[in-house]
């Protein structure tokens, strides 16, 4: 594959394109000093777990594309917990796995 496709130029197309980001957040229990992680989207973050803080490391990102006939081509791309997380390269590697999968469905060129 070589030139992959953007949101707006996928919308553009008529198709249905969702984008998740799930973020690392951490906090130190108060007894044993240990760091408890945990990944969750931010609004899943604000409403289980109010207390935990944003780690700048780590995540994922989930790219669903839905065609006019409602088949679903999922896409997700995983940044190590060692690097920081950038949500633009996640979302260009996410799309370009799920557009993959829709150009081998649908036996197209991408």
């Amino acid at each position: 594959m070589k030139i992959i496709p953007t949101v707006h130029e996928l919308r553009k197309r008529g198709l249905q394109v969702s984008v998740n980001h799930h973020r690392q957040f951490f906090k130190y229990d108060v007894f044993s000093g240990r760091k408890v992680t945990i990944e969750a989207s931010w609004y899943a973050k604000n409403d289980d777990y109010p207390d935990y803080f944003l780690s700048p490391y780590g995540g994922r990102t989930v790219v669903a594309i839905t065609d006019a006939k409602g088949a679903i081509f999922e896409g997700v791309a995983a940044c190590s917990p060692g690097d920081h997380y950038v949500k633009k390269e996640g979302v260009k590697r996410a799309i370009a796995k799920a557009y993959a999968k829709l150009c081998k469905y649908k036996n197209i060129q991408p």
